[in-house]
C-alpha cells in the first residue's frame, strides 16, 4: 500500500541536532516513510526560516514532483507532491484528516489570492 503522511509537524528538520527533528526522522524512516520536502515551508518577519511542513511516503520512487508554493495567504508555504499512485488509486477508499482555521483574516487572504488568480 502507497501511504501518505502530509502536515504542519511543528517540528525543524534543518535542526540537525534537535531532540524532536531527530525524533520525527528515526520514528518515520523506522516506518519506511521518507521525506519528500527539504527546503524552508515557513517564514515569519523577523524569524528564522524553518521546514516544519513535510510530506513523508513510503514510496519516493513514484513521486514525480514535490516542492513548496509561496501563496501570501499564511507565513507556510503549501507543500505539493505529484505521483501516479494517487491517480492510479483514485478510487479507492482513503482516510482523509483535515483541520482548517477559517479565521477572518485567512478567509479574506483567500477570496484576494482567489480573486487576483482569475482576474
Amino acid at each position: 500500500k502507497d501511504s501518505l503522511i502530509i502536515g504542519d509537524f511543528n517540528i525543524d528538520m534543518h535542526k540537525d541536532s534537535s531532540r524532536e527533528s531527530q525524533l520525527l526522522e528515526d520514528s518515520t524512516l523506522a516506518f519506511g516513510l521518507y521525506p519528500l520536502i527539504s527546503t524552508y515551508t515557513h517564514e515569519k518577519p523577523g524569524c528564522r526560516k524553518t521546514c516544519i511542513d513535510n510530506i513523508f511516503t513510503n514510496d519516493p520512487e513514484s513521486t514525480h514532483l514535490s516542492g513548496t508554493l509561496k501563496l501570501h495567504i499564511s507565513h507556510h508555504l503549501a507543500i505539493f507532491l505529484t505521483t501516479d499512485s494517487i491517480t492510479h488509486n483514485a478510487s479507492k477508499a482513503s482516510k482523509l484528516i483535515q483541520y482548517y482555521d477559517y479565521c477572518n483574516s485567512n478567509v479574506e487572504n483567500f477570496k484576494n489570492e482567489l480573486s487576483n488568480e482569475l482576474s
